[in-house]
């Protein structure tokens, strides 16, 4: 067959929502950590409390949202450590914002074997259920950022308790500023449970650390020692890595 149709030139513009339009201020909320928060993703209409939930000797993180109708090229944020009535506060394993990767082609896994700095082309079609787009990905450790109008910007915090952190019910907050003046302030609230996580895991899984390519020298490390730094990484969130170093042969 032969589809004939019009052909018009035409560029890709931002989403529009009238939920943007009818802010009337800066707007934030809390999302499951697991799920990835996107620059036009609209706030819920109903913004519930923020809460966590932790057992002893575990870690977990607070995606929160901000959005706001008008630019604030100098957002920031504070935060207020979680404590209880003892005055007793929580640890804070991490604190950063959520950076956005262009993803111009929505591909699987492939390789290139192109120098680093050249522009990558795929070679087929792409196999995944994603989009071209900007994809919020790393975690910045930074806590300014340049917010946009419209734009969803999520703050990423993550919390940890020892094994003798105190159970029950800690209480803090997370102030978000436009240079020096405070816009909002978020409570958080954060429930110790009386139990506690064990060292040793029985959830057996494999996260692959690959070093391949010039792109993976950083601060004149070694690839041995890039690896102990994600192995140390990894142990500190409870994640095993592909293999254990050295690896004897036995015959």
């Amino acid at each position: 067959g032969v589809l004939v149709a019009e052909v018009l030139a035409a560029t890709v513009g931002r989403l529009q929502t009238r939920a943007a339009n009818a802010e009337t201020g800066l707007t934030a909320w809390s999302v499951n950590p697991i799920v990835k928060t996107f620059r036009d993703d609209l706030p819920p209409e109903t913004q519930a409390p923020v809460r966590l939930q932790l057992a002893r000797n575990e870690q977990e993180a607070l995606q929160l949202v901000v959005r706001s109708p008008q630019a604030i090229p100098n957002f920031r944020y504070e935060l207020d450590v979680p404590r209880d009535k003892d005055g007793k506060g929580l640890g804070v394993l991490e604190k950063g914002v959520v950076g956005y990767v262009p993803i111009d082609h929505p591909t699987s896994y492939y390789r290139s074997e192109t120098p680093v700095w050249h522009r990558k082309y795929p070679r087929g079609r792409g196999n995944c259920d994603g989009w071209a787009g900007w994809w919020p990905d790393p975690i910045l450790p930074q806590q300014a950022v340049s917010l946009a109008a419209g734009d969803c910007q999520p703050l990423w915090i993550t919390f940890e308790t020892s094994k003798d952190a105190p159970a029950g019910e800690y209480a803090g907050a997370v102030r978000l500023y436009a240079g020096d003046r405070l816009v909002k302030r978020v409570p958080v609230t954060v429930n110790v449970w009386d139990f506690v996580l064990p060292e040793e895991h029985s959830l057996a899984a494999i996260y692959d650390i690959r070093f391949a390519g010039k792109s993976w020298s950083r601060e004149g490390k070694s690839r041995q020692q890039l690896r102990e730094d994600c192995l140390r990484f990894m142990a500190k969130r409870k994640l095993s890595g592909d293999r254990v170093r050295a690896q004897p042969k036995f015959r």
